[in-house]
């Protein structure tokens, strides 16, 4: 090997460390956050990103971060000790962003990193740009092509075949904090969930100001972090964020402005961290200029990476995969699979995990699943568990093999057990083209109502996914396809299949086809419909479900509620849902529902409490129901 490649593959393991973002493994983890600060008076927001095609905007950019974790089975060089991996970031220059403007449903940007100040970046004491030149090959000339929509969210990052691991890495870091997300329809605040070069975890958002745009934006506990995957859940995690981000009512950031400390403490109460980090980021506007915008690249010919998938080293990768696998071996793997056959369970809390990362190093396992999935000895429960473990891994080759087992006699032994079995699919979450058309066919194919109804929900759940991985060919085709049959539908059962099936798409251009329903004879065909908008967030979806959420059936009530706790509520919204609720035009059955979606909006102010007063009035012989309606309250004063 080259000392070039060497050198090459130094600096990709460093940044992979000190920036945490290494296979998509996670540990799921509680926190304590910082709440954000309310304005005197709530203020509400509409906004949409615009990126002119030939505008330039050039950022002055401020990037400090310092992290330790402390890695179990993992020592690297000289300096790693216990397993420690201690790294520090110090950035500062122009972020440059060239526009190619809309492209599609997304807006193309050339993003660069320009004129450093300073450029320190350390991995166990030692620098990753010791030199101008180690600088000037890892940056210079070198552009990140981002596909962001009109509400910010970066849809992929892409990179020419030769730019470096360090330049992807870093680049793909700062567009994930530089980016907000602004869900601003005329309301005050809303959720979303982020990847930061930390983990994946909740934001909340905040307007402070309509006119100029002023948001805050406070991140929730993580959910995951990349540097822990395998930390036990516990309360010794701390998070203290804030973020204040200034806009242009053009389309554009003008400043932002983040602070962010993490630390997860140990589980032995000796008061030290398995990992902490330490982050302040800044950028600011320093002028637009223009430029004479070339022809789009072809994203089709470079490297695409998406949110959350960041790119490490070869050796990275390695390392991280074997510390998630933690030793287990094929011959473990199928003594476990036997067990859970025998008595339904395997001893191994994490052995998804390992098992699923075994899986991933050794992809020519997968196919040996299929045998064991034939095997006479093993049952249905533990055939289930090898499709699960295949979904899970949800590599094209673990895919391969849940479509060669689902096409074996055993998988065919009745309608019940296939039908169990094809809703695996749904768990995949960036399912192949293969696999997508797999699951249609045996919609298509099926010959009896069970089979035809698991496959229709499944191709729906399979669609969606990979829609939202990026293949918007494949939610629309199907969402064609489902929209077709229940145009077609005549009977109730058939109808909930089909609007069902297209809830699990979650298509926004559907909601149509599916609100047509909404007036159905049928109870349940309309709480179908009320449940399978709970993931298009259009006005049209809105105004449906405040439409079913007074229906004359409180199941149906209780579905709408269900949903709009899941959809992003303004002011407006929350004060047309006070009049019918305190109008007595919503029924009690459903209430349980209803303070479901109050309780995670105490945002809306003094709607929202009137709510839950006239609830707690009208629940007076419900006990528990009445301490939490309480609860809710004395959280919002």
């Amino acid at each position: 090997m080259s000392a070039p490649t060497i050198a090459r593959r130094r600096a990709a393991f460093a940044i992979g460390v000190v920036l945490l973002a290494v296979v998509g493994v996670v540990g799921f983890l509680r926190a304590r956050r910082t709440a954000p600060t309310r304005a005197a008076e709530a203020q509400t927001l509409t906004f949409a990103f615009d990126w002119p095609r030939g505008n330039v905007y050039r950022y002055a950019l401020s990037w400090k971060m310092g992290t330790r974790a402390r890695v179990l089975g993992l020592g690297v060089g000289d300096g790693a000790k216990g397993g420690d991996l201690d790294g520090r970031i110090d950035l500062a220059g122009d972020l440059v962003l060239r526009s190619y403007g809309k492209q599609g449903d997304a807006f193309l940007l050339a993003a660069r990193l320009e004129q450093l100040t300073r450029h320190d970046l350390s991995i166990l004491g030692k620098a990753a740009l010791a030199t101008d030149e180690s600088v000037r090959s890892t940056f210079e000339g070198r552009d990140a092509f981002l596909e962001i929509d009109a509400a910010g969210v970066v849809r992929s990052v892409s990179f020419a075949k030769d730019a470096p691991p360090l330049f992807r890495q870093l680049m793909q870091s700062i567009v994930q904090i530089a980016q907000p997300i602004v869900k601003a329809n005329g309301v005050a605040g809303w959720s979303v969930v982020e990847t930061t070069p930390v983990g994946v975890g909740n934001a909340e958002y905040e307007v402070l100001a309509s006119d100029p745009p002023h948001v805050v934006r406070v991140r929730h506990p993580y959910t995951a972090i990349f540097a822990l995957p395998r930390r036990t859940p516990g309360s010794d995690e701390e998070i203290h964020d804030t973020s204040t981000i200034r806009l242009d009512r053009a389309g554009h950031v003008v400043a932002l402005d983040e602070r962010e400390d993490v630390t997860v403490r140990t589980s032995d109460g000796s008061g030290k961290s398995d990992f902490a980090s330490s982050m302040t980021f800044a950028m600011d506007l320093r002028g637009i200029t223009a430029w004479d915008a070339t022809d789009a690249p072809e994203i089709a010919t470079l490297d695409v990476e998406h949110p959350g998938d960041l790119s490490s080293s070869e050796a990275t990768r390695a390392q991280i995969l074997d510390q998630r696998i933690a030793g287990m071996t094929r011959e473990e793997l199928e003594r476990d699979l036997f067990a859970k056959a025998l008595v339904g369970s395997v001893a191994d809390k994490d052995w998804l995990l390992r098992a699923s990362g075994l899986l991933k190093k050794h992809p020519e396992l997968c196919m040996e699943m299929v045998a064991l999935f034939e095997d006479r000895r093993m049952n249905d429960r533990g055939r289930a568990q090898i499709l699960d473990l295949l979904a899970g891994t949800g590599t094209p080759k673990a895919q391969e093999a849940m479509r060669a087992a689902l096409e074996s006699h055993e998988a065919h032994a009745s309608s019940a057990v296939f039908s169990a079995f094809v809703q695996r699919f749904s768990l995949v979450a960036r399912p192949t083209t293969e696999s997508v058309t797999f699951v249609a066919h045996a919609m298509q194919d099926a010959k009896d109502a069970t089979t035809k109804s698991a496959a229709t929900y499944a191709l729906g759940a399979v669609a969606g996914n990979a829609m939202r991985a990026g293949d918007r060919g494949a939610g629309e085709k199907y969402g064609a396809v489902l929209l077709a049959a229940l145009a077609t539908s005549s009977t109730s059962e058939a109808k909930k299949t089909q609007i069902g099936a297209l809830g699990n798409l979650g298509l926004d251009t559907a909601v149509p086809g599916i609100v047509d329903f909404a007036r159905d004879p049928d109870a349940g065909v309309r709480g179908a419909v009320a449940w399978a908008l709970r993931k298009t967030d259009t006005p049209e979806a809105h105004e449906a479900l405040f439409a079913l959420a007074g229906d004359s059936s409180s199941e149906v009530e209780a579905r709408a509620f269900d949903a709009l706790a899941k959809e992003t509520l303004g002011a407006t919204d929350f004060d047309a849902l006070s009049k019918m609720v305190v109008a007595g035009e919503t029924q009690p059955k459903a209430d349980g529902s209803l303070l479901t979606l109050l309780s995670s909006h105490p945002e809306g102010g003094e709607p929202v409490a009137a709510m839950l007063r006239a609830l707690l009035a009208r629940n007076d012989a419900d006990k528990p129901l009445q301490a939490q309606i309480r609860h809710v309250l004395a959280a919002m004063k």
